[in-house]
């Protein structure tokens, strides 16, 4: 059975889907962007093991809302694990404030965005062929996936190699690439990213046989004809699977 494409929305709003690099935030990122700035002056949170896929989001390919199915892709084992020891590192999104102190509280930012991502993957998971998306959730979810997207391991990998490479041939010297630096860099383009997400049209497809799975940096490009690097000025889709619930359909 071929995938079949579940609904098509044009843009119903009347407003252009774009915060111009975060000048004209909709009010519902704004609710809880200020949440997030309000964590950011807080010291509180002392958590060293920093999930960067939300557990919310892998609980659902759990069958007992405890442990997930994981392929090892580098060893070839395949096992179960808990989702409190999946897409986790320690202190991943540990920094050093102006006084150079450490501290974990952009994993109590990120918790908010964390928060929102839930809310949004609960609308999706019951999205109905006539339902409709609001101006707000469409722009929210432009947001959450650019966070999703740009906090992995892989993307802190790319921004090193890229750091390494500017430090190598630049005419002026360039700081290395710290945690910090790159906490501060997901922060300050999220604005940017969500824009370029949110000019694509929302697709919602449904996969019967339910082959859909997800990996450690569960939203991607899709690769074009030429087998170049993907880009989001170049791909025609960005990918985010979830599943409905934990029976057998997906959906991306």
């Amino acid at each position: 059975m071929e995938w079949r494409l579940v609904g098509r929305v044009a843009n119903p709003w009347g407003q252009v889907p774009v915060t111009g690099g975060g000048q004209a935030v909709n009010p519902r990122v704004q609710e809880y962007m200020a949440n997030v700035a309000a964590a950011a002056l807080r010291r509180d949170c002392v958590s060293r093991r920093h999930h960067y896929v939300p557990q919310a989001y892998m609980k659902a390919w759990s069958f007992d809302g405890r442990r997930v199915r994981v392929l090892n892709t580098v060893n070839g084992s395949d096992r179960l694990q808990g989702l409190r020891d999946t897409c986790v590192r320690e202190n991943f999104y540990r920094v050093t404030d102006a006084l150079g102190a450490p501290h974990n509280q952009a994993e109590a930012m990120l918790a908010v965005i964390d928060d929102e991502a839930a809310r949004l993957l609960r609308l999706l998971r019951g999205w109905a062929p006539d339902n409709d998306m609001n101006f707000d959730d469409f722009m929210s979810l432009a947001v959450v996936l650019a966070f999703q997207r740009n906090r992995t391991p892989q993307r802190k990998r790319l921004m090193e190699a890229h750091n390494t490479w500017l430090r190598g041939r630049a005419l002026q010297a360039t700081p290395p690439l710290t945690t910090t630096g790159f906490i501060a860099s997901l922060f300050q383009s999220a604005y940017g990213a969500a824009d370029e997400h949110s000019t694509r049209q929302l697709e919602l497809w449904d996969d019967p046989q339910a082959r859909l799975i997800t990996s450690d940096q569960p939203v991607i490009l899709s690769t074009d004809a030429s087998g170049r690097s993907p880009s989001t000025l170049t791909s025609q889709y960005l990918w985010w699977p979830i599943r409905a619930c934990c029976e057998s359909a997906g959906h991306s």
